[in-house]
């Protein structure tokens, strides 16, 4: 069956480090040389699965439209998005009204009717609750940092500074 890989990781500097790609995508066409799925497109996203529109997902949505393929590969839940509301109509058109196959590799192709769509929509609510979580964590620790009188910030300091020194000793300096 012709299929696409669909690689999502959070950020862009995830996706400079070209390595961490490479492992999710040769991870994925071994699933699809043991699972006899020909691929025909790869496509790679690095923005938060928070968001349903990521330009590489919405060029597999363009393939499968265009039934260029029957099958989508993807890492696991959490690459394919972190909105179970999302996931689950994606999955209700895609599986159900389409018939697409989704295949995990951690779990195999997605079966969504009867029992298993419970267990589908647990993956998806879990992938959900663990960006909040992640957020959660990640705000926690930079009011952590704050309070100790540390700069909290990443990227370009604001306009009208500059800043010296590096990581934990960096602070920002007027011009």
């Amino acid at each position: 069956m012709d299929s696409i890989i669909y690689i999502r990781v959070s950020t862009q500097p995830q996706v400079d480090k070209v390595w961490s790609l490479k492992g999710h995508l040769d991870r994925c066409r071994e699933y699809a040389e043991n699972n006899n799925l020909n691929i025909v497109a790869e496509f790679t996203d690095g923005e938060s699965g928070g968001t349903y529109y990521r330009t590489g997902f919405k060029q597999v949505e363009e393939m499968l439209t265009r039934k260029e393929a029957g099958a989508v590969i993807i890492d696991g839940a959490t690459c394919f998005g972190r909105s179970a509301a999302e996931g689950m109509a994606i999955y209700e058109e895609w599986i159900n009204d389409e018939g697409i196959d989704i295949h995990y590799l951690d779990s195999g192709k997605v079966i969504y009717k009867g029992s298993r769509k419970l267990v589908e929509n647990v993956k998806l609510v879990v992938s959900e609750y663990e960006r909040e979580r992640i957020r959660e964590r990640t705000m926690q620790g930079r009011l952590t940092k704050a309070q100790a009188g540390k700069m909290v910030m990443s990227g370009i300091p604001p306009y009208g500074y500059r800043k010296q020194g590096f990581r934990e000793d960096a602070v920002l300096v007027r011009y």
